[in-house]
């Protein structure tokens, strides 16, 4: 990549953070901090995270709170510093609605939302919408 001038500037990892366990969420920031490695090893400035799919009988605030602990414990990880944290909407936090309230919840300048259009297109929320609620919150590339 360096050699053909291109810039890596996101690691996807497959990272979730709806787990049923403090012991199971702990190994997904076990997880997440291989790829903040290979983010450094690549000069990338940015390592994709997801909330994951919402299958338990907690209510939804505490399965929000659990992506936003993991969220706020990445973001206050020294091997993070320079490397932001970006939540792709996606699985059961694709609405608008969902991630503005966990950002506005977690309040890091290191996390950001990744708006996978498609996602909260399927839930009948137009592009206006969307912009609108989580435009603020966006991982700004290039700025």
């Amino acid at each position: 990549m360096a050699a053909a001038g291109l810039e890596i500037c996101v690691v996807g990892s497959d990272c979730k953070f709806v787990k049923p366990t403090a012991i199971a969420r702990s190994r997904e920031i076990d997880r997440w901090t291989g790829f903040i490695n290979l983010a450094q090893e690549w000069d990338a400035f940015t390592v994709r995270v997801f909330g994951g799919r919402y299958e338990y009988t907690v209510p939804l605030s505490e399965a929000d709170s659990w992506v936003e602990e993991g969220l706020c414990a990445m973001c206050a990880m020294p091997e993070t510093d320079g490397i932001c944290v970006a939540l792709e909407t996606h699985d059961d936090f694709n609405s608008r609605v969902r991630v503005g309230r966990i950002f506005r919840s977690v309040a890091q300048p290191d996390a950001a939302a990744v708006w996978d259009t498609g996602h909260p297109h399927a839930l009948g929320e137009s592009v206006a919408e969307v912009w609108e609620a989580i435009s603020s919150l966006m991982l700004r590339m290039y700025t």
